[in-house]
């Protein structure tokens, strides 16, 4: 027909083009749905509910009575304190020993190639393997440390069974295990530094300190607060190795907040207790971590 557009032409689309990008989002939108917002909000509706899963049938309201009872829980209040400390001073030590690794083998020999694949490969291993390697490594009696130590007329430490050494020694597996990530990250901003700068403070005769004190460090330091971050945040959800080296012992000594949760949800199944407690967690870090931010934040402005 005249004046008729073909069909080839139209500009209109089938229904199965107009709704194609949704079908595609949809196996997503599915995924985070099932996996991610009805458990949170779940989660959160049970923290208001008493429920022993295995002796009551159905969640009774009891409003905010979890929160309360867990203010008062002195257990709750000693495995906060274990996890901050863990946390920040994990953090703290992965970053100072990162960035040292990183200045130290910045450098593209073989030799220094050869120790920064070395460096990497605690992060490779799993955080249950590493568990029971430092748990061995660190055994009171059979232990290669004590022996080390016996050898030069030193004794010998219990250091997962002695309330006193136990948090640090989870302190330095962790810094074992993470330290790489640190290193790797801080390696990469080093290497990515323009070279003018430091060329030119070399004419005048700046030392290897001064470069590092007045260009090095004020050119990577957004990339050691973002890696810092990402650690700290990260230790937050420490759980395997405390489980696989300690337990949270002697007796809850080196508990961590998830540890505690997770006891309360396998071993007595008080879910609302427990959903009570993860919430009141993970409040905690969302203000450490918004302090932190807006601290950061107003520093490098």
């Amino acid at each position: 027909m005249a004046g008729s557009t073909p069909f080839f032409m139209c500009d209109e689309k089938l229904p199965i083009e107009k709704y194609a990008k949704y079908l595609f989002l949809l196996p997503c939108l599915i995924y985070v749905f099932a996996l991610t917002i009805f458990p949170s909000a779940y989660s959160l509706a049970l923290s208001f509910t008493s429920w022993l899963f295995l002796r009551t049938e159905q969640p009774t309201f009891i409003g905010i009575g979890n929160f309360v009872e867990l203010l008062g829980d002195e257990r709750f209040w000693v495995t906060l304190s274990n996890t901050l400390i863990f946390v920040f001073t994990a953090a703290a030590l992965e970053l100072i020993i990162g960035l040292a690794l990183a200045v130290l083998l910045s450098r593209e020999t073989g030799v220094h190639k050869v120790l920064r694949a070395i460096c990497l490969t605690p992060m490779i291993a799993t955080p249950v393997g590493i568990g029971w390697i430092w748990r061995m490594l660190l055994n009171a009696t059979y232990g290669p440390i004590n022996r080390l130590l016996n050898l030069v007329g030193l004794p010998s430490v219990a250091w997962l069974s002695d309330p006193s050494t136990v948090l640090l020694s989870i302190v330095v597996i962790d810094v074992w295990q993470w330290t790489p990530f640190v290193f790797v990250m801080l390696q990469a901003a080093i290497q990515s530094l323009p070279k003018d700068p430091f060329e030119a403070a070399q004419v005048y005769g700046a030392s290897k300190w001064q470069l590092f004190r007045y260009l090095t460090l004020p050119m990577i330091a957004p990339t050691m607060v973002v890696v810092y971050l990402l650690r700290l945040l990260e230790a937050f959800k420490v759980f395997d190795i405390i489980f696989t080296t300690t337990g949270g012992g002697p007796g809850y000594r080196s508990e961590s907040i998830t540890m505690y949760t997770y006891y309360i949800t396998m071993k007595f199944w008080s879910l609302g207790y427990a959903s009570a407690a993860a919430y009141t967690f993970y409040a905690i870090i969302l203000v450490v971590s918004i302090l932190l931010f807006d601290r950061i934040r107003r520093r490098m402005r």
